[in-house]
């Protein structure tokens, strides 16, 4: 109830900022406007008499064919009229004035968004002598829109194969779209992460902008968040929606908050008839042809079935014999329901038997030089300094970690046996019960079933009421929910639970004050809460044979608060293998709402828009482990040298067996972060002529920062705090030079001088009372040009040019601002690669959190509420306890320049020519670098090498609970900026830069013959130094490629999401027979009934997608390769040699590790790849300029057969046959880019099979 009250006290304050906006508005404007981000349409155009002279005060009246609703508008002084906010669908156009004949056009279809000019000339005469325009006419050309845009109506809609039922894979049939929808499109592919479509955006790139930069709306509805920028999952299903648009280019000012394009969703409205459809569809293995990977690993087709069902019934609102809402009153309705089943064999990673009995010999850990490197496992418990001063790890006997007590040869301790804690968990893996992948020991090597199920049920209801021909209001409400249930490979593996309600509402009122004045409001509401538990691969069942409290866990394990189970042992995450136990469980709650006021003028030749936007967002999470701790990771130091892990040694899975290990826990979580933002705009639609239309417009925008409902818990990263640590009295620069060979020779580091910069604080505190989690801009003016120019009526030459503001949509909040104030923990196994000081359970006498002379345990944080204590627990570790970055103080605004022109040909009645262009310079663009640190070395110290590591005297000791037990320090943490931490990120920044060039060259026809088609070839290149706007899209800093880190400009190149061509072609085909078709139609009586049934109603639709390249190829890191902390370690290339071998791709694939050519020959020539020394910089960029992934090639298609029950072919029954990939072509992987590997140069395997779907409507 609660949260009830909130969220209606937020709706309210929405509706006054609006109501006050429209009364200012009003005032000052005198008059008013269009909707911003209006999904509807608009007829414009000029009436003339026969010498082009105005005609004042001529009355235009627009019919909707199918709801006999009537608009109406008069000229004005210039001849000029306007018909705004027109519901899609087909129009009667009447234009009359007393004096002169009346013109009708008997039909216009609209289409959403369409802004269609219709210019009229009178003859003199009486209103009674009327002209009549022949033909349907369907706008298939844009007179003064600047923008591009492709609409998809319901026929080509419902046309299109749908396997998997979502609105917005429509997309993919549109030019300007590149890219994935939203994850929950393919929930299937995520397993036990399926929680992750409540946190991820979508990687649509429109026209060269932002990857996740889209706006979706439905029925002028924004529906993305603000955390992720991820899409309500209520959208309306296809059988519901009216039109899909997409547009792309400099919009006009009533669009803000994208970039490079929108969509733009309309649904479905009544009519004065009674329509309505049935459907079922259906799914099954024996359906489909099976994967080609798995006919290559023999592997058979697994059982799965899926019916999709439901119903739709739209028509005027009827209550007998007390209300008829014919030509006033229509509502539609829509349901469908989804039961999905499935089993699919899959492969986990167990130990194997050698390991399971400590033998570490066998264990393939890396290739080197496409040899397997088997693991040599070092005790870092019973390390020694020998005779030469070097500190050794001494080799356990046969790689075999004993059970029994083993003297390390030449000194009195022994080596480290099997923990006891560690032999409680191994059982908990089964046995391997099939042979491990090719060149592996281990991996894949247990083989299972596991049983999927998704029920889902989406409803959708509208209402549309015309209070006069005045007064207009639309009511639409969309509904989703959908529990994904996920078997366990094994007991004690995960298994998962996922729940998802969702809903979205829209709310429209149109009021026109005078033929020349409109006021338009609009209203939307959206709430997604996903409620899910065996998250990110923790979702044991409990065992009734296990009881946690008597293990040996460390005593701060067994007695944590937050613990509420003893049946699941804590997850233990070991690279290589599938992980066992830990119960995480999560709930994410999204709701949005937003307001838009805009007032139309009609003024001479001008139509002027003003507008006011407001936004409100809220997010709340809730999360934690049952087990109370996050998981158990493997702790290091198998590998044989203390400074170096060169990844030729050392096994993850023998540190836990010897009890080396790091336990996490980021504590429980209840996150709330909300804001609002604003935006308005003025803009002038401007008609110089009949052939040249202006449209000039100016937005303002405003990201309101974000706040906690609970901002104790909030946190900042103060990028500019100075002398956050001091060093101790007594320490100087100079014991440290003195440790160091070299190092005296450098400069010193700029914290010498400046003090050590950069903190994260919590806010509402005495130091940092803000509440607020950062600021923003607020100049965000954003002028707009568009310029179309009719050389004569059927070409049309387009421009424009303007700024965008992307806005601060993706700030992930959720994962940077917040402090969880509970109980978490991250293990220190060792302070200086030396000395073991913790372990797994207590076989060492060590234990897990060991006592400090402070009375603090090491590595173990209770909550804490002020600056000094959580600087405490922080310094000397990582800045921010639970995730890999923090917030910063101040975001730029993320801002595109773009600039566009088209040229548009119309030859005859159905087709259209276009080459269009868009350009855009991303600035100040929000990317992820959350695995990216500020506190890198610089390029000068590389040259130490090794000696990045050496230990040297702590500046700091004694001044936080780590640095207490830290007498030293390695030496690359005392050369960044920050050494007061170990890791300090800003998790995400306004730091990206893009440049694109996006070409298109087109086709289309809506009806030639029964043939609607759009063919298009596409170009585009994107130099960019982000993946995506939101955290889950990573450019190269945050994954880890940059030699530099200092420079993130290194990182600029290639869009590595990018496929530079795109051949596309989408069509909707009526077969030219029977009745009412070009043949076979005049007959009568049964041969006619025959040749229908048989011959008649026939139809094809299809998507046929070519990309000829696909992704850049990124060159990579070396495997084993030790360089500057936060640094990569890239290949070099021989410049004498080149790089590349062929593109055969047959001879290059490669299936489990091997080639499958007896003479292979991969991409790459070896010899041309040279292993760049450790510390050493690349000769190469980190992609390769000319070398892409194989292209792919698809298409996917429907066959339909109408059977009609009336001669109105108003009902008819359908039966289709629907197919993804419906040729059973196979696509090329990705290449093998890994010069240690096996099968470098290689193409991994092949993927895509045909997908089939029967499907049965009735239309009636």
């Amino acid at each position: 109830m609660q949260k009830f009250q909130v969220f209606s006290s937020v709706v309210l304050r929405c509706a006054l900022a609006l109501l006050s906006a429209c009364a200012l508005l009003a005032v000052f404007a005198g008059v008013v406007p269009t909707s911003a981000q209006s999904t509807n349409a608009q007829i414009t155009g000029v009436v003339a008499d026969s010498s082009g002279g105005a005609i004042v005060e001529a009355l235009v009246s627009a019919t909707n064919l199918n709801t006999g609703v009537v608009y109406t508008s008069t000229t004005n002084e210039a001849g000029l009229y306007v018909e705004p906010e027109l519901v899609p669908g087909p129009y009667q156009i009447i234009v009359s004035k007393q004096g002169f004949g009346t013109v009708t056009q008997p039909r216009v279809v609209l289409r959403t968004g369409d802004h269609v000019t219709l210019n009229f000339t009178l003859k003199p005469g009486t209103l009674q002598e009327a002209v009549t325009v022949t033909g349907e006419s369907v706008p298939i050309i844009s007179m003064d829109q600047a923008s591009s845009s492709h609409v998809l109506d319901n026929k080509m809609i419902t046309e299109l194969p749908q396997l998997n039922r979502n609105t917005l894979d429509l997309a993919a049939v549109t030019p300007a779209i590149q890219g994935k929808g939203p994850l929950s499109n393919n929930i299937e592919s995520l397993g036990n992460a399926s929680y992750l479509i409540a946190n991820n955006g979508n990687s649509y790139a429109v026209s060269g902008g932002q990857v996740n930069g889209t706006s979706i709306s439905v029925d002028g509805n924004q529906l993305q968040d603000a955390e992720f920028n991820a899409v309500n999952r209520s959208i309306p299903t296809p059988d519901t929606i009216g039109e899909f648009r997409v547009e792309s280019g400099v919009l006009t000012a009533e669009h803000g908050r994208y970039s490079g394009g929108i969509i733009s969703i309309n649904t479905q409205s009544g009519t004065n008839l009674f329509h309505g459809r049935l459907f079922e569809y259906f799914r099954n293995q024996a359906l489909n042809s099976n994967e080609w990977m798995s006919n290559a690993l023999g592997v058979e087709k697994q059982p799965f079935h899926q019916n999709n069902y439901g119903a739709s019934l739209g028509g005027p609102v009827y209550i007998p014999k007390l209300y008829s809402g014919k030509n006033r009153t229509f509502f539609f309705f829509g349901w469908e329901g989804e039961r999905f089943s499935k089993k699919q064999n899959v492969q986990s990673s167990v130990p194997s038997l050698d390991e399971r009995n400590g033998y570490f010999g066998s264990t393939i850990i890396n290739y080197q030089n496409g040899n397997p490197v088997y693991a040599k496992i070092y005790d870092p418990f019973n390390g020694y300094m020998d005779g030469s001063g070097n500190w050794v790890r001494p080799e356990f006997p046969n790689d075999t970690i004993p059970t029994t007590a083993v003297t390390v040869p030449g000194q009195t301790t022994t080596f480290s046996q099997q923990s006891q804690l560690f032999l409680k968990y191994l059982p908990l893996w089964p046995e391997p019960n099939h042979a491990p992948a090719a060149n592996t020991d281990h991996t894949n090597n247990y083989y299972s079933a596991i049983s999927f199920q998704r029920p889902s049920d989406r409803y959708f209801f509208r209402i549309d009421h015309n209070f006069s021909n005045n007064h207009r209001l639309n009511f639409s409400f969309s509904r989703s929910s959908l529990t994904n249930l996920i078997g366990a490979p094994f007991f004690h593996a995960a298994a998962s639970v996922t729940t998802d309600h969702d809903w979205s509402s829209a709310v429209n009122y149109t009021w026109v004050l005078s033929p020349t004045s409109i006021l338009d409001v609009h209203l939307g509401f959206g709430v997604a809460k996903l409620v899910s538990t065996g998250v990110s691969g923790w979702g044991a069942q409990a065992d009734p044979n296990i009881d946690t409290s008597q293990w040996p866990f460390d005593p701060l394990i067994i007695n944590n608060p937050e613990k509420t189970t003893t049946q699941i042992p804590p997850g233990l995450s070991i690279s290589g293998y599938t992980g066992i136990g830990g119960s995480e469980f999560d709930s994410f709650i999204n709701q949005t709402v937003n307001g838009t006021v805009a007032f139309t003028k009609v003024l001479h030749r001008h139509t002027l828009k003003f507008g006011y936007e407001q936004y409100f967002a809220r997010f709340d999470e809730n999360g934690g482990d049952h087990t109370g701790v996050a998981w158990v990771n493997a702790g290091g130091g198998s590998n044989e040298f203390w400074n170096n892990n060169d990844g030729l040694t050392g096994s993850p899975l023998a540190e836990l067996m010897m009890g080396s290990s790091n336990f996490f826990q980021w504590g429980n979580w209840n996150i709330a972060p909300y804001g609002y933002n604003q935006a308005a705009y003025v803009m002038d639609d401007w008609k110089v002529n009949n052939k040249l239309t202006v449209q000039i417009g100016l937005r303002w925008d405003h990201d309101g920062a974000r706040q906690s409902r609970y901002p104790k818990g909030s946190l900042m990263y103060d990028q500019f705090a100075k002398n956050v640590l001091t060093p101790n009295a007594g320490w100087d620069w100079s014991q440290v030079t003195s440790t160091v060979p070299g190092l005296s020779s450098l400069p010193e580091p700029a914290w010498l001088s400046q003090g050590a910069t950069g903190r994260v604080v919590l806010l509402d505190t005495p130091e940092y009372p803000q509440k607020n989690l950062y600021k923003t801009d607020w100049l965000n003016f954003q002028p707009r040009l568009g310029i179309s120019y009719a050389f004569n009526n059927n070409t049309v030459l387009h421009a424009g040019a303007g700024i965008i503001y992307q806005g601060l949509n993706g700030l992930s909040t959720d994962w940077f601002s917040f402090y969880y104030n509970s109980i978490t923990f991250n293990q220190l196994a060792t302070l200086n690669g030396q000395q073991w000081v913790s372990e797994f359970g207590n076989d060492h006498g060590l234990g897990t959190f060991p006592l400090q002379s402070s009375g603090a345990n090491l590595g173990y944080f209770p909550p804490v509420t002020t600056n000094a204590a959580y600087g405490y627990q922080t310094f000397g570790a990582a800045a921010n306890l639970d995730q890999a970055g923090t917030t910063i103080g101040h975001f730029n605004s993320p801002e595109d320049y773009m600039w566009t022109a088209s040229l548009q040909r119309q030859l005859g009645k159905n087709w259209t020519f276009t080459v269009e262009y868009t350009g855009i310079r991303g600035i100040h663009l929000l990317m992820p670098v959350w695995n990216w640190s500020t506190n890198n070395i610089p390029l000068d110290y590389y040259k130490l090498g090794q000696h990045l590591n050496d230990q040297v005297p702590n500046p700091f000791y004694g001044q936080s609970q780590t640095f207490s037990s830290q007498p030293t320090l390695p030496l690359s943490q005392l050369l960044g900026l920050s050494p007061q931490y170990t890791n300090l990120s800003p998790g995400q920044a306004t730091w990206g830069k893009s440049l694109s060039n996006f070409v298109n060259f087109q086709a289309q026809t809506r009806r030639y013959h029964g043939l609607a088609l759009l063919a298009s070839y596409s170009i585009r290149k994107t130099l960019t130094n982000t993946g995506g706007k939101d955290i889950q899209h990573s450019g190269p800093a945050g994954r880890g490629i940059l030699q530099n880190p200092h420079d993130l400009m290194e990182g600029y190149g290639l869009a590595l999401y990018e496929q530079p061509q795109t051949l596309l072609l989408n069509y909707s085909y009526d077969l030219p027979f029977g009745r009412g078709r070009r043949f076979l139609s005049g007959g009568s009586g049964w041969s006619q009934r025959l040749t229908d049934a048989f011959l008649g109603g026939w139809g094809l639709a299809g998507v046929s997608t070519y990309h000829p390249k696909g992704t850049p190829v990124l060159v990579p890191n070396v495997s084993g390769g030790t360089t500057a902390p936060g640094a990569a370690l890239r290949w070099s290339l021989d410049p004498g040699a080149k790089y590349t071998a062929s593109t055969d791709y047959s001879r290059a694939l490669a299936v489990n590790g091997s080639f499958t050519n007896t003479n292979p020959l991969g991409v790459f020539n070896s010899a041309a790849f040279v292993r760049t020394p450790d510390y050493s910089l690349s000769n190469a960029a980190f992609v390769f300029p000319n070398v892409r992934n194989p292209g792919d090639f698809s298409t996917d298609a429907t066959m339909l057969k109408k059977f009609y029950f009336s001669q109105s072919e108003t009902r008819w029954v359908e039966f289709r046959v629907e197919a993804l990939n419906i040729f059973n072509h196979p696509n090329y992987g990705f290449i093998d880019n890994n010069p240690d590997s096996p099968t470098f140069g290689g193409i991994n395997g092949k993927a895509g099979s045909r997908t089939m779907q029967l499907g049965l409507r009735i239309f009636f």
